[in-house]
C-alpha cells in the first residue's frame, strides 16, 4: 500500500460486498464474507474486518502497478531508449517521466504507441481510485494507534517465519524483496497468541522474547497459498495411491508373487492382468483346444484362482463356456 511503503504479496482473493458511509465521508466496501452486525461503523469495526478490506485493496493495487510497469516498458522501448549496463534488465537511460511525455509528443505510428498509452493511462486511473478507498482504512488504523499485524514469509524452498512487520532486517536482504504473506487472521492478536500459533516460524527477531520451548513446537501457521500446495500434494498422493490401488486390483501373478510367464501357442509371454489372464485361457481352448492338464493352462488357471478366490477347475470351466459363447 502507497501510504505505508507496503510491497507484500498479500495472499486473499478480494472481497466484495455491501457499501456504507466512512466517517470521512467516502463509500467504502464492506467486505461479504464477514458477518455485520446492524449499526457498525468503520469506526468499530475489528481490526481483522479491516485488514480484509485492505487486503483486497492491496490486492488490487498490485495488479493495477504491474499493468503500469508493464505499460511503461512498452512507452520506453517504444520511443527507441536503451538501457545503460551490461545486462539486458538494466537502469532505462530516460526517466518514466520522459518516456510517457516522449510517448505522448510522438507522431510515430509504432503500434505500441496507442495501447502502451491507454494502458499507462487506465492503470494510472485505477492506482488513484484504489488510494482513494484505502484512506478511510488507513485513517482508522492510524486513529487507533496502529494494530498488530503478521506477514509469513514465503520463500521459494522451505518455509518462512512469521513476522510483526515488513520491514524486519531479516527480510529483502537478497536480490529481490521478501515475498510476504499477509494473515489478516492475525491483525489485532497478541504477540502471545501470535507466537503460539507460529511455534518453529515465529521470527526471534520480531518477537525476541518468544518462549524457547514453544519456538521448538511445530508451526499451526500457514498461508493461504501455503495451505493450498499443501493440499495439492496431499491431492496428488492419494490419486497416486488410487492409480495404485486400481492396476494392483486389475494385476495378476503366480500364487507366489512372481510375473505370470507361460509358454504356449508357440512362444513365452508375461501376462499382467487378470482380464489378460482370462482371455489366454479362452483363446488358448479355441485355437489349440488342448488338454486341462496342460502346464500352462494349470499356471493360468493356478493364478487366476488365486486372484479371485476360486478353485484352478472353475476358471478353467469358465473359460470353456467363454470359448462356447463365441461361437
Amino acid at each position: 500500500m502507497t501510504d505505508r511503503g507496503r510491497r507484500c504479496t498479500v495472499d486473499m482473493k478480494p472481497v466484495e460486498g455491501s457499501a456504507y458511509d466512512s466517517p470521512t465521508g467516502l463509500t467504502v466496501a464492506w467486505p461479504a464474507n464477514r458477518v455485520r452486525a446492524a449499526g457498525t461503523t468503520l469506526a468499530t469495526a475489528t481490526p481483522v474486518e479491516i485488514d480484509i478490506a485492505l487486503a483486497a485493496l492491496d490486492s488490487r493495487y498490485r495488479k493495477a502497478r504491474h499493468r503500469l510497469d508493464l505499460a511503461v516498458e512498452v512507452l520506453h522501448a517504444a520511443v527507441g531508449d536503451r538501457r545503460t549496463g551490461s545486462t539486458s534488465r538494466g537502469p532505462w537511460r530516460m526517466s518514466d517521466a520522459q518516456a510517457l511525455e516522449a510517448a505522448r509528443r510522438s507522431d510515430r505510428t509504432d503500434h505500441a504507441f496507442p495501447p502502451g498509452l491507454d494502458v499507462h493511462a487506465a492503470a494510472s486511473t485505477e492506482l488513484r481510485r484504489i488510494a482513494q478507498e484505502q484512506a478511510p482504512y488507513l485513517a482508522e488504523w492510524k486513529r487507533r494507534g496502529g494494530w498488530s499485524r503478521t506477514f509469513l514469509a514465503q520463500p521459494d524452498r522451505g518455509t518462512g517465519h512469521a513476522h510483526r512487520s515488513e520491514h524486519c532486517s531479516t527480510c529483502h536482504n537478497g536480490p529481490q524483496r521478501t515475498r510476504l504473506a499477509w494473515l489478516t487472521a492475525y491483525s489485532g492478536a497478541t504477540d502471545e497468541q501470535i507466537v503460539r500459533d507460529a511455534g518453529e516460524r515465529a521470527c526471534t527477531v520480531c518477537f525476541p522474547d518468544a518462549p524457547v520451548d514453544v519456538l521448538r513446537r511445530p508451526s499451526r501457521m500457514t498461508s493461504r497459498s501455503e495451505a493450498a500446495a499443501r493440499k495439492g500434494r496431499q491431492d496428488r498422493e492419494l490419486e497416486k495411491a488410487a492409480r495404485a490401488a486400481t492396476k494392483a486390483a486389475k494385476a495378476i501373478a503366480n500364487p507366489d508373487g512372481t510375473p505370470l510367464r507361460v509358454t504356449g501357442r508357440g512362444r513365452t509371454e508375461t501376462i499382467e492382468t487378470t482380464h489378460a489372464a482370462r482371455m489366454w485361457l479362452a483363446d488358448t481352448f479355441e485355437s489349440w483346444r488342448p488338454a486341462p492338464d496342460d502346464s500352462a493352462i494349470q499356471q493360468v488357471a493356478a493364478a487366476i484362482a488365486h486372484k479371485e478366490g476360486k478353485t484352478p477347475e472353475e476358471a478353467i470351466e469358465e473359460a470353456k463356456t467363454r470359448t462356447r459363447r463365441r461361437k
